[in-house]
């Protein structure tokens, strides 16, 4: 994934993607969550998105 996506993308976007991942496994399976990193997570995702639709945006 880091090596798509690093020429358009933030690494930092990239790592809360994949932390986002982790932190969903360990949800699933362990019930292991909180309130911080939902916060946190969900504003790492706004600002992914922000960037996805710049991105797509600039191929029409």
């Amino acid at each position: 994934m880091r090596a798509l996506f690093t020429k358009k993308l933030n690494p930092l976007l990239i790592e809360a993607l994949l932390e986002a991942k982790a932190l969903r496994e360990a949800a699933d399976y362990y019930g292991d969550f909180s309130e911080a990193n939902s916060k946190k997570l969900t504003k790492k995702a706004k600002e992914f998105l922000k960037v996805a639709k710049d991105i797509i945006g600039e191929k029409k």
